[in-house]
């Protein structure tokens, strides 16, 4: 062991019980980070992974980007063009053309599947029980390429929406609402139309209970029927290989199409913008312990260097240079935050793992029978390297302080 080293500790160890205080705070400071970090991230990575499976990575909607004021401007020229109170128009939006955008979707970059959709509402009954549902006409194989439905499947087989003109795949939610099991029927009305007969051919359970409370999947010929839109598609999924090509393949898509185009990003911007600043609040108010438990490092090294001071002009006196001073209080700033990280890592992967290990059922954005945590490596890093950084820069202002002692007159005054 060095003399400095040595010094230092024998500094710390002559104060033992506000090493003991510091030593604490920075390691329940360096605690809560990890954990906090770590049931944030969990809840987090759950739900983007779970949307990223149930959902297309890149959907095109029916939203025409071309206005109603540029369509006129294009017919008149250069005169000048109002559109004032204009009618809805009574005609269903839908995508044109569909299978050509399909074809050009495929060949962009990074596309591995695409599948085109009706959606629509309609109410649904069985027995004495009407609810009112989220219609989605797909083409199943399709479908499941781009949102693996298959795999989420609890009762019945997803397959046999293939071969089953009239067949209906429930979410989880929808079925226990209604009590219907594989095999029942139901009866599907939508606003103003005719009520058509479904046979349940599966129960899927995807693990977001807004899905699963509301949705129900049918043959898309089957959906156009049911809402009275014949040969009409107005919505289009796209799987990709990578999903940070998202955005870059939704605007190619929109430019070459036509329509408004939604990566998974901008379909879930407010919950991945709530993550945001959830991290970053959780984050801010969290570092403050740390914070906070520089400070008691920072006022303990002062204690020292006023206590000291005639020990360290003698140290001056005896050949001991202003930096080996100032390395003195720098390695008691570094060991009292070492030791707390060290002690705050431990405690947070002992409480880490309890909590992982905890059973509670979750049914609220994202369904789990267990805690939510992330472990992750990063955690323990960043909140040990933050916390080790406190004790140095709380040493920073005793060891500058110490290094201005000037030993002939202290030692001068004391005798």
């Amino acid at each position: 062991m060095s003399v400095i080293r040595l010094i230092a500790r024998r500094h710390l160890t002559a104060r033992r019980r506000q090493t003991i205080i510091a030593i604490s705070g920075m390691a329940l400071g360096v605690t809560a980070l990890i954990t906090m970090t770590a049931i944030m991230r969990g809840f987090q990575t759950k739900f983007v992974n779970e949307i990223l499976r149930i959902s297309p990575h890149v959907q095109v909607l029916d939203e025409d980007l071309v206005p109603e004021r540029t369509l006129a401007e294009r017919a008149f020229g250069a005169a000048a063009v109002a559109v004032m109170h204009a009618r809805p128009s009574e005609q269903a939006r839908r995508i044109k053309r569909p299978n050509e955008i399909a074809r050009a979707a495929i060949a962009l970059p990074g596309v591995e599947a695409v599948a085109v959709g009706l959606v629509g509402r309609a109410v649904v009954s069985f027995s004495e029980t009407e609810l009112s549902v989220d219609v989605r006409g797909i083409d199943p194989p399709a479908q499941d390429r781009v949102t693996p439905l298959g795999s989420y499947v609890t009762q019945g087989r997803y397959e046999a929406l293939s071969t089953t003109p009239d067949g209906a795949v429930l979410g989880s939610g929808v079925a226990e609402k209604l009590g219907a099991r594989v095999g029942d029927r139901l009866v599907a009305a939508p606003p103003g139309g005719q009520p058509q007969s479904l046979k349940v051919v599966a129960v899927i359970d995807t693990g977001i209970p807004s899905m699963d409370k509301t949705r129900i999947y049918i043959p898309l010929r089957r959906a156009q029927a049911l809402l009275g839109k014949p040969d009409v598609v107005n919505t289009m999924g796209l799987r990709l290989g990578d999903i940070g090509l998202a955005d870059g393949v939704a605007r190619a898509l929109e430019s070459m199409s036509g329509y408004k185009c939604e990566s998974w990003r901008e379909a879930n911007a407010n919950f991945l913008g709530l993550f945001v600043q959830m991290n970053t609040i959780t984050g801010f108010s969290l570092g403050i312990l740390i914070v906070v438990a520089g400070f008691g490092i920072l006022s303990i090294l002062m204690q020292i260097v006023l206590e000291k001071t005639r020990d360290i002009s003698i140290l001056r006196s005896v050949g001991f240079t202003r930096r080996q001073i100032q390395r003195i209080f720098v390695s008691e700033g570094l060991i009292v935050g070492v030791i707390g990280a060290t002690l705050g890592c431990a405690l947070a992967f002992v409480l880490v793992s309890l909590l992982d290990n905890l059973q509670v059922p979750m049914d609220g954005i994202v369904k789990s029978e267990k805690f939510l945590v992330e472990k992750s490596g990063w955690h323990y890093l960043g909140a040990a390297t933050f916390a080790i950084g406190a004790g140095l820069v709380a040493s920073i202002v005793p060891a500058r302080r110490a290094g201005r002692t000037e030993p002939v007159e202290v030692l001068r005054g004391q005798t």
